[in-house]
């Protein structure tokens, strides 16, 4: 089943990323784009499903001009430092190729679309924990995410939990990510000497 929605604040931070980042950021950035994309296509899922969609001029424009910003996003990735390689640039098109019929009414299916958005999660749903705040405390985890970005970790976030189905719920966390479980374990032993007990896990 399709999850739930992804911050779309998510987008803000890609374009600041994109222009500041340095190799292994880019590659960060590029696995967040992804990750708007499962977003987006949530949220076109359950308004469908609510018949919001439909026979709705004004939200239909509202989502294809969504998907046409991520259109430009993955052709900002594909021309920064490598990333994304052709597979993952396939997947990702096709995802949004999809999308963009659903919307219009040309065809696809909640299925097809859920069926692609698996291979976008299959790999890339870890994060490195830099710290965990109930939802009042929204102040304290934006200094720890200032502070981090100072040492130069540019990509670190605040994400609210409630849109992962493996993490606690009710939450907002200092974050990294979504990568690669790989990437995920390097990043936080490099963050270990900023937040001694920073570690892992998957979103979803």
């Amino acid at each position: 089943m399709l999850k739930k929605s992804l911050p779309m604040m998510l987008l803000v931070f890609l374009v600041t990323l994109g222009a500041n980042a340095e190799a292994g950021l880019g590659k960060i950035a590029w696995k967040v784009v992804r990750q708007v994309v499962v977003g987006v296509s949530v949220d076109i899922a359950t308004d469908k499903v609510k018949e919001s969609i439909d026979n709705n001029q004004e939200k239909r424009d509202e989502y294809l001009g969504k998907l046409g910003d991520l259109h430009q996003q993955i052709s900002q990735a594909e021309e920064q430092n490598g990333y994304p390689d052709q597979l993952e640039l396939q997947e990702t098109k096709q995802v949004l190729q999809e999308l963009e019929s659903f919307v219009n009414e040309k065809g696809g299916s909640l299925q097809d679309i859920d069926d692609g958005l698996s291979k976008i999660r299959s790999d890339e749903g870890w994060f490195v924990i830099l710290g965990s705040y109930p939802k009042a405390r929204l102040n304290e985890a934006k200094k720890r995410k200032d502070k981090l970005q100072n040492y130069g970790y540019v990509g670190i976030y605040i994400a609210d939990t409630d849109n992962y189905p493996n993490l606690r719920n009710g939450l907002y966390i200092v974050t990294l990510g979504p990568l690669q479980k790989r990437d995920a374990k390097r990043f936080k032993n490099e963050l270990t000497r900023y937040v001694s007990d920073a570690y892992i896990k998957s979103g979803w």
